[in-house]
């Protein structure tokens, strides 16, 4: 007898519980598959948000033990001019890289009329900072912005981006001016005033009240040095990662030089 015929007359015999088969097995496979890509849609909006939105890259270079470092002296691990362009020559020979900037942490006070706070920033060209966060889907308004204010453009300018956060715990608007002091590397007090020409929105609720942005020169102007912290490349395709990481580890010895991967630094992720 052919098997398929008598599978059919099997599923004749009892319509109705063939029937009840039939849905239950469409209903689990529709609810697999609407688990799996909502797993699919989380995994990837962390990314996103990791690559993009936060600023961080595809790939990090840091000097070995920067990243991580507690040492109150700033200078210690920052990136000298040799260094810097030995990672420059890097990543500009490899295709897969699209962009990268050198970046620097910086922490200090902020002051604005009286008032005072604490705050971590970051500083990089503001060009390829603006490039980093346009392709982040999550921060865009509907008119396409992912900020309030003008953008910052001069790489020379004294003008800063401040958290929501900061700006309203502060009381600052667009365009008052600010005075941000910090240590140099050498342990002298520095200060640079200039502009609030941004605030913008901060997806660390820790970070909302701390977070501001500047040009790398203005920061290194405080800091007083031509260093930075470390480097941070935007590449093609977020698959050519790990292709990307162990070409620069081939170049950069790991006793000197930390080469990491997006999905290594974001703990989320």
């Amino acid at each position: 007898m052919n098997w398929s015929r008598l599978a059919l007359r099997n599923l004749s015999r009892n319509r109705a519980r063939s029937l009840t088969t039939i849905i239950a097995t469409a209903l689990g496979y529709a609810a697999v598959n609407l688990f799996a890509g909502f797993a699919h849609y989380m995994f990837a909006s962390i990314e996103d948000a990791h690559i993009y939105e936060q600023g961080n890259g595809h790939v990090q270079i840091w000097k070995a033990g920067a990243r991580n470092n507690l040492n109150d002296d700033p200078a210690q691990l920052l990136l000298t001019q040799d260094e810097q362009t030995k990672v420059e020559t890097a990543l500009a020979e490899l295709p897969e890289v699209e962009f990268f900037s050198p970046l620097l942490e910086i922490k200090g006070t902020i002051d604005f009329d009286g008032r005072t706070g604490y705050f971590i920033g970051q500083a990089m060209d503001p060009i390829k900072r603006d490039e980093l966060l346009s392709r982040a889907t999550s921060l865009q308004s509907k008119d396409g912005t992912f900020f309030q204010g003008e953008a910052i453009t001069d790489p020379e300018a004294y003008e800063f981006s401040l958290a929501e956060g900061l700006a309203e715990a502060l009381g600052t608007s667009l365009g008052d001016p600010i005075i941000l002091m910090a240590p140099t590397v050498e342990g002298q007090m520095n200060a640079v005033d200039g502009t609030v020409v941004q605030t913008l929105s901060v997806a660390s609720e820790a970070l909302d009240t701390r977070y501001i942005f500047m040009p790398l020169t203005i920061a290194q102007q405080l800091y007083e040095t031509d260093g930075v912290s470390c480097f941070r490349a935007v590449l093609q395709d977020t698959e050519e990662t790990d292709t990307v990481v162990a070409h620069l580890k081939s170049l950069l010895p790991s006793d000197q030089w930390e080469v990491l991967p997006w999905y290594d630094v974001s703990r989320l992720y």
